[in-house]
Order: C-alpha cells, then structure tokens, then sequence
C-alpha cells in the first residue's frame, strides 16, 4: 500500500505597483502644461497559494497596462530570495519546497513576498 501525502506550503502575497506614475498630473484645461496620462499596471493574483509539496510552481502572474507600456516584474519581501518569474510570468520557486524543511524565513512553511509591477513612468 502507498501512502500519498500532501502538505501544503502557504504563499502570501501582496501586490504593488510601482513606478506607475502619481497621477499628480496638470488636470488644469486651461493650462498650456502636459497632462500626466499614463496609466499604472495592473496584477491580477491570488493573495494565498498553496503549494503542493515538491512542486516549483506557484502559480501565474498575469498584469496588464493600459498604455502599452513594457511591464517589469519583480519579488520583493522577505522570502522573495525563494522565487523568480520566469519568462512565461509564472511565479516558481528557486527549489522543490519540502513541507519537513521549511525555507522560509521564519520556518513556518508561510513564505511572504511581494509582486512589484512597473512600466517604468513616472
């Protein structure tokens, strides 16, 4: 008989936009200034994912931006040294997350980080 185990591993994330412009823009149309017109991109994701034990992938990060604007993507936090986004967008981790040896800062198996997307406007 084969036993499967399935433990989880728990991704909490937070998302960020930056570099996407203040929107303190001239809104004045009397006023011969330029107005800010550019949009911020978005993220749409999770807030949680759970992982299943040994698995890289997490889980994909799709963004969008209004304006065309080439978007950068980043993880910050402090787990974020756990992860990268590959080429596809897909949120992985940097190794198989094993649910006996946790890698996370604080060895609970909850990794915190950050998705930081930019178009790089200010």
């Amino acid at each position: 008989m084969i036993n499967l185990r399935y433990f989880p591993v728990f991704i909490y994330l937070l998302l960020l936009m930056a570099g996407c412009g203040s929107g303190s823009g001239n809104t004045n149309p009397n006023s011969s200034e330029s107005l800010n017109s550019n949009n911020p991109p978005s993220l749409t994701l999770n807030q949680d994912y759970n992982v299943p034990e040994n698995s890289s992938l997490v889980g994909e990060v799709a963004y969008s931006d209004l304006d065309g604007d080439e978007v950068n993507l980043s993880v910050e936090g402090i787990d974020s040294e756990s992860f990268y986004i590959d080429e596809t967008s897909q949120l992985r981790f940097n190794f198989s997350p094993d649910y006996e040896n946790a890698k996370d800062i604080n060895g609970d198996n909850y990794f915190e980080i950050e998705i930081v997307a930019s178009d790089g406007e200010d």
